[in-house]
């Protein structure tokens, strides 16, 4: 098997500093409102599992949906994959 370290693979893509503008505009946005602390993505994702409807709520702004009524609830499908 041909093995490669990977300090010698070569550079594909270097992400830019405004890669992921809008997912941290709404992660601070999160820590203000809800007095929170998210070290990254993973925590954020477990935030936005264990707060579901104050996380839909905050992509809803931060998406500037347009809506008559705000959301009542919100539902949670517990899908199964095969």
């Amino acid at each position: 098997m041909n093995c490669r370290r990977f300090d010698e693979v070569p550079l594909i893509r270097k992400p830019k500093e405004c890669d992921g503008k809008r997912m941290k505009e709404l992660k601070k946005i999160i820590e203000d409102k809800y007095l929170t602390i998210l070290n990254g993505y993973d925590d954020l994702y477990k935030w936005s599992i264990e707060h579901l409807s104050e996380y839909w709520s905050e992509v809803w702004e931060i998406a500037g949906i347009v809506y008559s009524t705000k959301f009542d609830t919100v539902r949670q499908h517990n899908f199964q994959f095969l």
